[in-house]
């Protein structure tokens, strides 16, 4: 079964957040039977829901199988959470998971960038995950209703919240910005604290925008009118956010500046079959991009090598309305040309802009493929140009220029020609 199936394993990080979920999904297409050994378990997360999907894609005009099975880890208490190598059998085959880091924020305060005092039974905050940026990478904005636990009215959304967070949506959308809202379907509050006190946290509207020149950007104060019941009587009352502005800066100067990828990235990579490859046969290798930031730009960037062809196959992003968090799977084609022993990493790197490090930095693939078989010859050689090979030519002894010869030829036979026809006009 394996060797009828394409296999692959992704981690997708989905909510950075206190509480925040990892999903560990494995993909496999082609034919309708499959096993797999149990999820492994790590310290620090627990495993929540499992989901099995099975669905069909449409590749070179064959409809194939593709069966999705994802284990959601919820994180609870935030911070670091570092996961080992370990493995996982698919079909009978031994899978390598690398070692990855994932980092949540801690469980305390919830926005110490917060300088209105909550004294208010409920407050709206409007919020960014951060104050800077460069131009490309992706704001976070979030608008959340904080309800104290202890609050002695009942709060209530109206029943046309839809319709009024459209409005707002429309409001604070800024000009030069791409955006993906997150959709909101089911609002559920989450207890967090501040200041020593405990709200119920709903979050009502997050957009991602993408900044597309550098520039100051001003997000406007919103009110969002809500209902509370005082003795089972409701009565409308209006919540007031703050306004939130944000700075966007210019990349450094950069060759590739106006089309790399700017976020935090990290990669991952498998090669299908054996580790032992033929030359002039062509295989299929698997590169996938995972992390948080603008994944439009992340591309394939071949590094001149003679030794093997490069042709990207496919391309799929893994990104959800409103998150930063996402993946990109490419798909390569390599067909290696002579014998030996490579590196993936002098075939093709990705570059990009680090937004941790504030600067360019470049993901090199770690995989290493060994060739055999005869060398592959080109089968028909490039023309030549004019001055090819002009350093071998003599220019010693005498040189007869045929096509100046025949140019020669050609005007005396005109001449003779006109000079006839003239005659035979003279003599009429």
């Amino acid at each position: 079964m394996a060797q009828d199936q394409e296999v692959s394993i992704e981690f997708i990080e989905r909510s950075k957040t206190v509480g925040g979920e990892l999903d560990l999904n494995i993909t496999i297409s082609g034919g309708n039977l499959y096993t797999t050994s149990e999820f492994p378990n790590f310290k620090g997360l627990i495993k929540a829901s499992k989901v099995i999907k099975h669905t069909k894609e449409t590749i070179n005009g064959d409809k194939i199988p593709v069966h999705l099975i994802k284990q959601t880890y919820v994180n609870e208490l935030g911070g670091k959470i570092i996961l080992p190598e370990t493995e996982i059998t698919i079909n009978g085959e031994v899978f390598s998971l690398e070692a990855r880091t994932f980092i949540f924020p801690e469980k305390t305060e919830l926005e110490p960038e917060l300088s209105v005092p909550l004294k208010e039974e409920a407050v709206l905050l409007l919020t960014t995950d951060k104050s800077k940026y460069h131009v490309g990478e992706p704001i976070q904005l979030s608008l959340k209703v904080l309800v104290h636990k202890g609050a002695k009215n009942q709060w209530e959304f109206p029943v046309n919240l839809s319709a009024k967070l459209d409005e707002i949506a429309a409001k604070l959308k800024p000009k030069d910005c791409l955006d993906n809202r997150k959709i909101i379907t089911d609002i559920k509050g989450q207890e967090e604290t501040y200041q020593n006190k405990i709200y119920n946290v709903y979050t009502v509207f997050e957009n991602i925008y993408y900044p597309l020149i550098p520039k100051k950007i001003d997000f406007k104060a919103q009110v969002l009118e809500m209902i509370i019941l005082k003795n089972k009587i409701k009565v409308k009352q209006n919540l007031n956010a703050n306004a939130k502005s944000v700075t966007v800066i210019s990349l450094p100067d950069h060759p590739l500046k106006e089309k790399v990828a700017v976020g935090k990235f990290s990669i991952s990579e498998t090669i299908k079959g054996s580790k032992l490859k033929a030359t002039g046969k062509a295989f299929e290798y698997n590169v996938n991009v995972s992390g948080t930031g603008n994944f439009t730009g992340i591309s394939v960037d071949p590094i001149q090598n003679t030794n093997f062809d490069l042709k990207i196959q496919n391309v799929k992003l893994n990104q959800n309305p409103g998150s930063k968090a996402g993946n990109k799977s490419i798909t390569i084609s390599l067909t290696p040309k002579i014998e030996g022993d490579f590196k993936i990493s002098d075939i093709f790197e990705i570059v990009y802009f680090n937004t941790e490090k504030e600067r360019y930095d470049t993901l090199r693939p770690r995989k290493k493929v060994s060739t055999t078989g005869d060398a592959i010859k080109i089968e028909a050689e490039a023309e030549k140009d004019i001055f090819a090979d002009i350093e071998n030519l003599s220019s010693v002894g005498t040189y007869l220029n045929y096509k100046t010869l025949f140019k020669v030829i050609a005007n005396v036979l005109w001449l003779v020609a006109l000079l006839f026809f003239l005659r035979i006009i003279i003599k009429r």
